[in-house]
């Protein structure tokens, strides 16, 4: 049944990246698979190198500049969504660079093929988020209220279904039109569109963010930024029993080496 699972599925991962090519590499070593097809873009001020894969597909997308919190962040999604989309996925993961597999991927492939029609996505409960998006950005809310009635954010990464990439890629001139100019709406505009068609989307968790996205993320340092997580981590992270985890720095070599010695040890068929 393990097997069958896993033959009937096809899953893309889509990676946003922008440095560090040694981590990089792990992380796309650790998704390969001949069940798997890896979509990445890089930002177009990078010269990093570039990494391969034995058995999985690996393509490159179109590169633009990308700027933290603005809307080029998004426009970069959205190719990677477009990218991947014209082949027909069950899943597609959005992860970046800087984050690694905490599971196995024939482990991780199981788990999102027994949840074939659940939306892994984040929806945070802090009632409070729009002071972090600036004041340019607070104006532009009531507008996006009357539009969309509820807005909701949460992490932008996640791994969702043909059907609601479908939904995105519909609407993707209305994303970068009403989101595009905001600060961080990379983080607002997939949930906040998703969650207008709640009624035919199945969310996996849409209580609990982390459990949600599936991703183990550290803010307990405060911030912008997640923690650059490290040997120290380690345990915490492989006892979340989550996917992903980000975000990963090459200043911590032996972490990473860690992780992907813990994910390659032979797996029970």
């Amino acid at each position: 049944m393990y097997l069958y699972l896993l033959s009937m599925q096809k899953h893309a991962f889509l990676i946003m990246a922008h440095n560090q090519p040694t981590l990089l590499q792990t992380l796309v070593s650790q998704i390969d698979n001949e069940e798997t097809d890896i979509y990445i873009h890089i930002d177009a001020k990078s010269n990093m190198s570039l990494p391969k894969a034995k058995y999985s597909k690996l393509f490159f997308t179109n590169r633009v500049s990308v700027l933290w919190g603005t809307s080029k962040q998004i426009e970069a999604e959205l190719i990677l969504f477009q990218a991947a989309y014209k082949r027909n996925y069950d899943f597609y993961h959005f992860i970046s660079g800087s984050d690694l597999l905490i599971q196995p991927i024939y482990t991780i492939l199981a788990f999102f093929s027994a949840h074939i029609n659940k939306q892994f996505i984040g929806f945070s409960n802090d009632l409070e988020w729009f002071k972090y998006i600036g004041q340019n950005s607070i104006d532009r809310l009531p507008a996006l209220q009357n539009k969309y009635n509820i807005l909701r954010h949460g992490a932008n990464w996640c791994s969702l279904t043909q059907q609601a990439v479908n939904i995105l890629l519909k609407n993707k001139q209305n994303i970068l039109s009403d989101f595009g100019g905001m600060h961080t709406a990379d983080e607002i505009y997939k949930q906040t569109v998703l969650f207008q068609h709640r009624n035919m989307l199945q969310f996996y968790d849409s209580e609990n963010e982390q459990n949600g996205h599936q991703r183990y993320i550290d803010w307990s340092q405060g911030g912008s930024h997640p923690k650059d997580l490290n040997y120290n981590d380690i345990k915490k992270i492989q006892e979340s029993g989550l996917m992903f985890a980000r975000k990963f720095s090459e200043k911590n070599l032996n972490a990473i080496k860690i992780m992907y010695n813990y994910t390659n040890r032979k797996q029970v068929q």
